[in-house]
């Protein structure tokens, strides 16, 4: 009886001990090694010394999105699919020595393989895993395309510190993103400033949120038939305390990356909204405000919500807003974004799109989607003159009658441009002759000055 027990014993200690130990070094999600496993291995490869090894930085592209559209438990389900087809992968893959597979957390995976005879050699596997992964899923009735970056350094090529790998890796990786996602980069040097930059960007963005950086100016929008001033488009302006100005071609791109263009849009429209409301409304009761949302952000049920929330919290009309959505973004995911974008519709939001003719351009989607306008890009405006063929604009003019939509001529810098653009009978128009970005109060000023000439 007495060895019974004490053999029971044992046994419950050794399974305790096993548990313990896969909660240590497992992944409780996927049983994939976790992050102190990878950085123990890795420790111990590397105090071997010697022989080459590639470290493979895998994260998913937009994983978010599916959070947000099929909720966190589909979601897990999507991360253990990926996780099986990663092993699955790794165990064809036939080495003496056999890589190690580990999740960081969230969608964040890394593969480390050791002995590697050529660099070319982690390109190739690499490219295998995007392959695979791009291949659709089917998890709980749902059809997912996951897509992944990967960013590749290489022992003792790039470092022999294990902290600077894990960081190269991770460099590498945003440079994949950077570059369309669904690719694979190998590390470089210079790529150090590309991520100083994206890290100095992503942490000021918080401390100008929050320290009131941020504000707005405004671009005439004018009537070209009339020569009446319409409506503005609203724009983002960051004043760094200690660099000044910084344009938005600079910070926009970056902050699109992370969740945190849901925080700015919604800033942006929450001050465009007040500004409307209580400054330009009671001037103009018919001017439009037209405002920039990010076709990232559009995959985002959270900020699908959020615009009408704060639409409603400020008392704004709909009628009198605009929403700019450039043509390539808004076409990553057109299933989503029509979903969106007819859910804003049907709040009495106008939708516009942005830059048109530089993308897809096809007639289907403006046949299919809920568009109300279009605004003509500044390539085709460049060269207008009176009198002169000018095809690409004239088709978009008669498309958008045909259609019953709006049209708004942009980059409008020179008379000649004006008066080609108003023998074409054009309806709307911005740019540097009509009116520069200005603060809201000499916009009002304008508006004043026009109410008194009418």
């Amino acid at each position: 009886m007495l060895a019974d027990a004490l053999e029971q014993m044992r046994l419950r200690v050794h399974h305790s001990h096993k548990t313990i130990s896969r909660m240590a070094y497992r992944d409780p999600l996927t049983g994939l090694a976790n992050r102190h496993l990878l950085q123990q291995e890795l420790e111990r490869l590397i105090d071997w010394g010697g022989e080459r090894l590639a470290m493979l930085f895998i994260d998913l592209d937009h994983f978010k999105r599916v959070n947000d559209s099929a909720g966190h438990a589909v979601g897990d389900q999507v991360l253990k699919t990926v996780a099986a087809r990663l092993e699955r992968l790794v165990e064809s893959l036939q080495r003496e020595s056999p890589p190690l597979l580990a999740r960081l957390g969230g969608d964040e995976f890394t593969l480390v393989i050791p002995h590697l005879e050529h660099p070319d050699s982690a390109g190739t596997i690499a490219d295998r895993i995007a392959g695979l992964l791009a291949e659709p899923l089917a998890v709980c009735g749902q059809q997912f395309q996951v897509t992944a970056s990967i960013g590749i350094t290489l022992y003792p090529d790039d470092s022999n510190s294990l902290i600077d790998l894990m960081r190269h890796a991770d460099i590498a990786m945003y440079a994949a993103k950077q570059a369309g996602r669904h690719r694979f980069c190998f590390f470089e040097p210079t790529m150090n400033l590309q991520v100083h930059e994206h890290l100095t960007v992503l942490q000021g963005i918080d401390r100008a949120l929050s320290e009131n950086q941020l504000f707005l100016e405004y671009q005439p929008i004018f009537d070209l038939q009339h020569d009446r001033l319409t409506g503005a488009e609203a724009l983002l302006r960051w004043r760094h305390p200690e660099q000044g100005l910084i344009p938005p071609g600079r910070f926009i791109p970056i902050v699109e990356e992370t969740d945190r263009i849901e925080a700015l849009t919604l800033w942006v429209l929450t001050q465009a909204c007040r500004e409307l409301r209580d400054r330009f409304l009671p001037q103009a009761p018919d001017f439009k405000l037209t405002f920039n949302v990010s076709g990232v952000a559009l995959q985002s049920d959270s900020l699908r919500d959020g615009v009408l929330e704060i639409l409603a919290h400020e008392g704004v009309p709909a009628a009198n807003l605009r929403i700019e959505i450039t043509e390539t973004t808004m076409m990553r995911d057109v299933g989503k974004s029509s979903e969106t974008l007819r859910h804003w519709q049907q709040a009495g939001l106008r939708v516009l799109i942005d830059d048109f003719g530089t993308g897809y351009s096809s007639l289907s989607y403006l046949t299919n989607l809920p568009i109300d306008g279009l605004k003509i890009d500044r390539s085709f405006i460049d060269d207008l003159h009176p009198g002169g063929q000018f095809p690409v604009v004239e088709a978009i003019l008669a498309l958008s009658r045909s259609l019953g939509i709006e049209t708004i001529a942009e980059g409008i810098e020179t008379d000649a441009q004006l008066q080609a653009l108003r023998q074409m009978q054009a309806s709307h128009g911005q740019g540097y002759l009509l009116g520069r970005p200005m603060p809201a109060t000499q916009l009002l000023a304008r508006l004043d000055e026009a109410r008194r000439d009418s």
